[in-house]
């Protein structure tokens, strides 16, 4: 429904962003407690978390689009989301 709004490139930019604001997410979280790893990586990490803290913001202005949905629409996305959380790896598949 998105791609009505955004078009099929931004979409999947965005999808793109959301797999790399993750992954960035899941390796800090895998090393948080490895000073020596942090500080050997501390760039690709500050990079990462960099682009996670963009990519939330940039979701946040769906929301805005996301009023413009009709009732059903909203029915629609609502159910789409719950199977994706159900099926986080359905993300790698949408490209």
């Amino acid at each position: 429904m998105l791609v009505d709004y955004l078009g099929e490139e931004n979409m999947r930019n965005m999808l793109e962003e959301h797999a790399g604001a993750v992954n960035a997410m899941h390796q800090f979280k895998q090393h948080i407690g490895d000073q020596a790893w942090l500080e050997d990586h501390a760039p690709e990490v500050l990079k990462g978390l960099q682009g996670s803290f963009m990519h939330v913001t940039g979701c946040d202005g769906l929301s805005i689009i996301i009023e413009r949905f009709s009732d059903t629409q909203k029915v629609e996305l609502d159910e789409h989301l719950e199977r994706v959380q159900a099926n986080p790896q359905r993300l790698t598949q949408l490209k």
